[in-house]
């Protein structure tokens, strides 16, 4: 069922209503959008989900629970900027579920340049995908010269013990580059961190990693090489005294097992 009701006048689209619903769902939006770039204009739109299971079909992917998203654009088409919030209550989808969630957007995009800029902030509670966090508070920078994001990630378990991880993800035209400049994993033998910035390329079908290491006191974890999926590949792992339960410590359900884990390998070919 839809509603719609608008007009064209001295180039903008003006739109007294538009609204559609479903049996779940509801889309609406009023304002105006200007096809002019040197006017603006303004729109607020909103679509609250109220079961995201036929929609979540539509992309192939099982999935439940509901979606409020509400927000206003500015500008033109040429140059438009949107500010909103989406609140997520009860959501799964696939082997990923959260009790609640709210994501609040501050971006800006052209025709020129599809990556937008601008700021993406989240909070979620009670996440669980095999690891379970009670929540997770994410902040993302967006920039357009270079394509990058700055991301700053916190979480707390389930057992209350905190993590942090910060870095920048680069995009080029032929390689994803991440840079790991700070990680923080807390687990049951104290604090493991990252002994200096590292380094993850995914270039065509394969991953480079360059100087991953996590230390604790004596203790460390590290990998470093190239992984393809297809080609040569050589990589390094090496795990120093590494306690199972700091592996089995961020599971939902980790299994009773003890012990320290010693190895040193290399996969070539």
């Amino acid at each position: 069922e839809g509603d719609i009701s608008l007009s064209l006048s001295g180039n903008k689209v003006r739109i007294a209503r538009a609204a559609l619903s479903t049996a779940d769902a509801t889309f609406s939006a009023a304002g105006e959008i200007a096809l002019d770039a040197k006017m603006s204009g303004s729109l607020d739109y909103r679509a609250r989900i109220g079961n995201v299971t036929p929609w979540l079909a539509l992309v192939s992917r099982k999935g439940s629970g509901s979606m409020d998203l509400a927000g206003r654009a500015q500008g033109s088409l040429s140059d438009l900027q949107t500010k909103g919030t989406v609140r997520l209550t009860a959501l799964q989808v696939e082997g990923a579920a959260l009790k609640s969630g709210s994501i609040g957007y501050s971006l800006r995009g052209s025709k020129e340049q599809f990556f937008p800029e601008g700021t993406i902030n989240a909070t979620i509670s009670d996440f669980n995908a095999g690891v379970a966090m009670r929540k997770i508070e994410a902040n993302a920078n967006l920039s357009r010269q270079p394509q990058s994001v700055d991301l700053t990630l916190t979480a707390q378990d389930s057992q209350n013990r905190k993590h942090s991880v910060a870095g920048t993800v680069d995009f080029s035209s032929d390689a994803l580059i991440a840079h790991l400049n700070q990680a923080a994993l807390t687990a049951p033998d104290g604090a493991w961190k990252l002994v200096r910035p590292a380094m993850v390329i995914k270039r065509d079908d394969s991953i480079s990693i360059d100087q991953f290491a996590l230390r604790n006191g004596d203790r460390e974890l590290s990998v470093g090489g190239n992984l393809a999926f297809s080609g040569e590949q050589d990589l390094s792992l090496t795990l120093d005294r590494l306690p199972v339960e700091t592996l089995t410590a961020f599971l939902a359900e980790p299994p009773k097992m003890s012990g320290v884990l010693a190895l040193r390998a290399r996969v070539t070919g």
